[in-house]
């Protein structure tokens, strides 16, 4: 069976996209910055800030799924903390390009994450041919994806899936979202009419599963139609776990002065169209909100 190498692999989508190779008989390997958390036989140290990595990660290699990449939301913005989050997408992944050009090995695909930030801020439905926005997450994902193409010289296929919010149940934004919730109270941050395009966590590793086994290549918009308003998902969620909650508003404003930019994580709307991902072929798993916030929701 073909091998996969994953970096950022320990993440949380990392884990649940190895697990679904895995569970396949895909020869999955893992890549890991932290020589202390290696915990079993596939996971393998790099570390690209010293230009070190574990060569035996690329052996029978066919398939790499590139994930790693600082947190947007663990720090606040800094001028650092903005230099680690594009360096630890970008130069992680030139590393990678520079290894395995000096190995001579040719990939199947090379599918890189992206997000939807993309597009920036506005409630227009984007599609995969819409213009770079404007903002530091559209310039993130702007020098992201043009790195991924480098590897178009050494790989036959390379995707860029241009993620939505991903829920999942214990990590991530969704459990941020819903703890309000354990207090009956439903935070709406800036007035909760903002757009969110989500995706349910199986469905997001699910299509990163499909797109190396179907041999996509280009951009994709990984995430469900329509994009919900963030007020819609905190009613839905309520009415699901079956806690009435009172709504209390969040003014942008308080938002703002605390997170300065990092703000637009949370305020900003990104209404993206997943009609080329479905035309793909992938089914989804979680469709629609009510379907996935059952899953959800205990």
């Amino acid at each position: 069976m073909d091998g996969v190498l994953i970096t950022g692999g320990t993440g949380l989508l990392g884990k649940k996209i190895a697990s679904l190779l895995s569970a396949k008989g895909y020869d999955v390997k893992i890549l890991t910055r932290n020589p202390n958390n290696i915990s079993s036989t596939n996971e393998y140290f790099w570390d690209y800030t010293r230009q070190k990595m574990n060569t035996e990660a690329l052996e029978n290699i066919h398939h790499i799924i590139h994930l790693a990449g600082a947190n947007v939301g663990e720090k606040r913005w800094s001028a650092k903390q903005k230099k680690d989050i594009i360096s630890s997408r970008v130069d992680s992944a030139s590393f990678l390009l520079n290894q395995l050009i000096q190995y001579n090995i040719q990939l199947k695909s090379f599918v890189s994450a992206s997000a939807i930030g993309y597009y920036g801020n506005g409630t227009t439905l984007k599609d995969e041919t819409s213009s770079l926005g404007v903002g530091f997450l559209a310039e993130v994902c702007a020098q992201w994806e043009k790195m991924a193409d480098s590897f178009s010289s050494i790989s036959k296929n390379v995707a860029k899936l241009r993620l939505g919010v991903v829920f999942d149940k214990d990590e991530g934004a969704f459990p941020k979202i819903i703890q309000p919730l354990k207090f009956r109270l439903s935070v709406e941050l800036g007035g909760g009419q903002q757009l969110y395009s989500w995706i349910h966590i199986d469905d997001a590793a699910g299509f990163f599963v499909y797109t190396l086994e179907n041999h996509l290549s280009g951009v994709y918009n990984v995430c469900t139609n329509p994009p919900l308003p963030l007020k819609t998902i905190l009613s839905s969620v309520s009415n699901i776990s079956g806690k009435k909650a009172i709504p209390v508003p969040a003014p942008a404003f308080f938002l703002q002065l605390a997170l300065g930019e990092q703000s637009s994580i949370v305020l900003d709307s990104i209404a993206a169209n997943n009609q080329k991902m479905l035309s793909t072929g992938y089914s989804f798993k979680y469709p629609n909100l009510e379907l996935a916030l059952s899953a959800l929701i205990d």
